[in-house]
């Protein structure tokens, strides 16, 4: 649930650039596996939110590959190590620059831990 709490906020922090986000349940699993310490409280899951996903979201921002009025898919790749983002144009929305489906990154939850 906290997980899903922070991504609403940072859903939230997106609002005025028509931006939504959807996160499947494996990527839930895999964010609370990977930064879930009962000693420290949430402020793991915050900080594991903050470097993968609003890292990676930004510089979808930043490079143009996350348009507005988009809708973001986050999902976890086969290997289940893997964060996966899907950025697709809403429906009625205009153009996105780069198609109608984009993808904003691909990138691996240890290789992020390791910068």
């Amino acid at each position: 649930q906290i997980v899903r709490l922070q991504v609403s906020l940072l859903e939230e922090r997106l609002a005025e650039r028509d931006i939504s986000l959807s996160m499947l349940d494996d990527a839930v699993d895999l964010v609370v596996r990977s930064a879930c310490d009962s000693a420290y409280g949430a402020r793991p899951l915050r900080r594991y939110l903050e470097k993968n996903l609003v890292t990676a979201l930004s510089r979808g921002l930043l490079d143009g590959t996350l348009p507005n009025h988009s809708q973001v898919l986050i999902s976890v790749n086969g290997d289940g190590t893997s964060i996966a983002f899907r950025a697709a144009k809403k429906p009625g929305a205009e153009p996105a620059t780069a198609g109608d489906v984009v993808p904003v990154v691909d990138m691996d939850a240890e290789e992020m831990s390791d910068e």
